[in-house]
């Protein structure tokens, strides 16, 4: 057998929707590369996951299409996630071309939790064999299985999958290695989940793994790539890097050890990155891609010397570059000094040409003629406040207009939460990157994106965090502190736990923890309205969190 079968493992970006790109994409390191084998993630050819598009004849019709005209053209063998369409029965599958060979393998476990709802589209697979989940090349034989097939305890209701793939694999005599192709998405500790699960896998099976997950952003779930290569010894042998397109060239021999190309070699395997490193690539990413999926190069931010837009105009620069970053400047008639000083600053250390536009003669105008049509001839205090928000919504989104470019939305997870933001104001915007971030993760952040220089000015991080939409305002005037508060927030959504539960853990009143709860409920419709929120945890605001408008039960914020 010589070196062994020779492997390249494609951690290349799929487009949502883009067929015939991805094909291409397919198709071109096919031409380019000499291997025994190609491999691409999960659902590769329509991008995961094409949801409804699944619905759509004409969109299976094309893909149909598109797999005849790969079958005919590719050069090196591939084996690649896509739709199989057999009769009328849909299924997540994975596709073998090669050497005039040709076999389908079809997902065992079809998850419908959290973002996933896969068995709202695709069939599960009857009467599955052994053989039906082998791949034999050159003498070598492989296990192919498909993204959830590996979590033999993953999901609320894992009892109810009708197959449990590592019981069957247990049964196959002497695989030379297991192959997943996986679609799954980023979020802060998930890659350490997804590493320990791949090593358990490869202990109990006492062979090697290639791990090919996806890259690419769909909405609002990020996928980072980070593939792996995990020895028969149960040991992370290769790990691609997250969120960065790669090709990983290698050899399985018989004796089912993994030999890395010389050039890869060189690279290294990345092992070096920590959860901050991973989260603000993930962020920048997640800019990068959304931009350039929906045709745009300019990005609007509202700088208003606080912490959460002084972030995003990080974020924004890094992953649009300077030039494409317009900061915008309203102060209204009670910013601080500050507003204007520390977003000049800031502005100076990323290299920004900012604008000025003040909305106070604007917001006196309204709150005047408004005024005028009340019968006590004045204006609440949160109208008043509102307003103001609504203004600079207003003039961020006709600038956003008139430069061709999006607003990015500043607003955080706690705000979010909580509903300290304003419809129509301070959440308006074409996507959210720091959505799933709560304030204290805001902070964490920025001090380290402030580790080797100053980028964010030190006095925006010091500073009480303030609307600045009345006199003297704080946060803390109507919130808990944020350490308080995010600590109820995390056990209310991510942890799904009860009012009472939560007194208890957190050592807090249960009054407290009640307000939180009704704030929580109260402000489900503004989420109901929000720009897609990038997830990076868990559970985010968003697809994965389905909470119906009209319910009345509230002692649970999940």
């Amino acid at each position: 057998m010589g070196k062994g079968l020779h492997i390249v493992l494609g951690q290349v970006a799929s487009v949502l929707g883009d067929i015939k790109k991805n094909a291409s994409s397919l198709l071109s390191l096919s031409e380019k590369t000499e291997a025994d084998l190609i491999i691409f993630p999960e659902l590769f050819l329509t991008g995961y996951h094409p949801r409804d598009l699944l619905t759509k004849r004409s969109f299976l019709e094309n893909l149909n299409e598109t797999l005849f005209f790969i079958e005919s053209h590719i050069k090196t063998p591939v084996l690649f996630g896509t739709p199989i369409l057999e009769e009328e029965n849909l299924f997540n599958g994975a596709l073998y071309l090669g050497k005039g060979k040709k076999k389908t393998f079809k997902k065992l476990k079809l998850p419908f939790y959290n973002v996933f709802d896969e068995n709202r589209y695709f069939m599960t697979p009857k009467n599955t064999s052994l053989d039906d989940m082998i791949l034999e090349i050159n003498g070598f034989r492989l296990i192919v299985s498909i993204c959830e097939d590996l979590w033999s305890n993953a999901g609320v209701f894992p009892s109810h999958y009708e197959h449990e793939p590592l019981a069957l694999w247990k049964k196959i005599e002497s695989p030379h290695a297991l192959v997943n192709l996986s679609a799954s998405p980023y979020a802060k500790g998930h890659f350490h989940e997804r590493k320990n699960l791949l090593l358990s896998v490869s202990k109990t099976l006492s062979c090697p793994i290639v791990y090919a997950n996806t890259l690419g952003l769909n909405e609002e779930i990020l996928f980072d790539g980070a593939s792996m290569l995990v020895s028969k010894e149960s040991s992370i042998q290769y790990l691609a890097k997250a969120f960065e397109e790669e090709r990983l060239s290698f050899f399985l021999k018989e004796d089912k050890t993994l030999s890395i190309c010389s050039q890869e070699k060189k690279k290294g395997a990345n092992h070096h990155e920590n959860e901050e490193d991973r989260l603000l690539k993930a962020l920048v990413f997640g800019i990068k891609a959304f931009f350039s999926q929906n045709g745009f190069k300019k990005a609007v931010v509202g700088l208003s010397g606080g912490m959460d837009s002084s972030l995003v105009a990080v974020l924004a620069s890094l992953a649009l570059g300077k030039e494409n970053v317009l900061p915008i400047m309203l102060p209204s008639p009670y910013s601080s000094s500050g507003s204007i000083s520390h977003s000049l600053k800031l502005a100076e250390n990323l290299g920004l040409q900012t604008r000025e536009f003040s909305i106070t003669k604007h917001f006196q105008h309204f709150s005047e003629a408004l005024s005028q049509s009340l019968p006590r001839n004045s204006l609440k205090l949160l109208t008043e406040e509102n307003m103001q928000a609504r203004i600079r919504g207003l003039v961020l989104m006709a600038i956003s207009s008139e430069e061709n470019a999006l607003v990015i939305n500043c607003s955080n997870k706690s705000e979010y939460a909580v509903g300290y933001s304003t419809l129509y104001g301070d959440m308006v915007g074409a996507c959210s990157p720091i959505g799933d971030l709560y304030k204290t993760d805001v902070y964490a952040l920025a001090k380290f994106i402030n580790q080797e220089k100053e980028i964010i000015p030190s006095v925006i991080l010091e500073k009480e965090p303030s609307a600045e939409l009345s006199p003297n305002q704080k946060d803390s005037d109507t919130l808990p502190p944020y350490d308080v508060l995010d600590a109820i927030l995390r056990q209310a959504i991510e942890e799904a736990k009860s009012k009472k539960e939560i007194a208890h853990i957190l050592n807090l009143e249960t009054s407290l923890v009640e307000d939180v709860f009704k704030r929580i409920k109260q402000s489900e419709f503004k989420r109901f309205q929000a720009a897609p929120i990038f997830r990076v945890s868990p559970l985010s605001f968003g697809f994965g969190r389905r909470i119906s408008l009209s319910t009345r039960y509230d002692d649970l914020a999940f």
